[in-house]
């Protein structure tokens, strides 16, 4: 009886023991590897990177800038300008070629000089200047600060292509068409043409040439409307 009743208590006391250490161990943590795999692995999303503005030449200034010549012929011309390079006269009606020749032979008769200033001229090109002569009079009272450059720019070009204040240059005109010349004529004083006495503008019309606009623009010839010669320009150039 006491041996059974040592071994129940024997029992119990290391029931106890056991149930005791268990208490003291640390309790098992639960398995989260796979939902924090999951987190990871969630796309994180791209905001778009912030460029701050950064300024052109024109955002300060109410007048853009010259529009670059991209037209092939155009820019053999821009790149000549104040040369003669930029003086074709390749492009001239046959009747202008003529008249021209014709003038030039007559102007040295009388001992007088004529140096060519421009004849043909691709209509991209004329653009070109027309653009440059506008914003040349937009800028003339412009102070915004943000201008300067371009300002410079255009000024610069106005003076290269010894464009006129008063004469600003027309998309279709006569010497896209191939029908006019700018040339500096100059006649000595009592200059005698088959004994009788000649001046300029008799000249160039002995020939088939008109200075149409004698005050604003003194250097520019075109090719008259009627005559011999001018019959000839007008077949090939039907364009008024």
């Amino acid at each position: 009886m006491i041996t059974r009743l040592g071994r129940v208590l024997a029992y119990l006391a290391v029931g106890s023991c056991l149930a005791v250490a268990q208490s003291n161990l640390p309790a098992p943590q639960p398995d989260n590897s796979h939902w924090l795999d999951r987190l990871l692995k969630i796309p994180i999303p791209r905001f778009p990177t912030f460029v701050p503005f950064q300024a052109t030449a024109s955002s300060n200034c109410s007048v853009e800038p010259l529009s670059p010549v991209w037209d092939p012929r155009a820019a053999v011309f821009e790149a000549g300008a104040g040369t003669m390079a930029m003086v074709d006269t390749t492009g001239l009606t046959e009747a202008t070629a003529g008249a021209l020749a014709k003038l030039e032979e007559l102007v040295a008769k009388v001992g007088g000089r004529l140096e060519l200033k421009s004849a043909y001229r691709p209509l991209a090109y004329q653009e070109h200047l027309q653009e440059v002569w506008d914003k040349m009079r937009a800028l003339r009272r412009n102070r915004q600060p943000g201008c300067q450059a371009i300002r410079a720019d255009v000024t610069a070009e106005f003076s290269r292509h010894r464009l006129l204040v008063t004469q600003r240059p027309v998309t279709d005109s006569d010497h896209t068409r191939g029908v006019g010349i700018d040339a500096a004529l100059i006649l000595p004083t009592g200059a005698r043409l088959k004994r009788r006495r000649i001046s300029l503008d008799r000249l160039a019309r002995s020939v088939g040439f008109k200075r149409p606009d004698i005050r604003h623009d003194p250097v520019h010839f075109r090719l008259l409307a009627t005559g011999p010669i001018a019959s000839v320009a007008a077949a090939t150039h039907s364009t008024p």
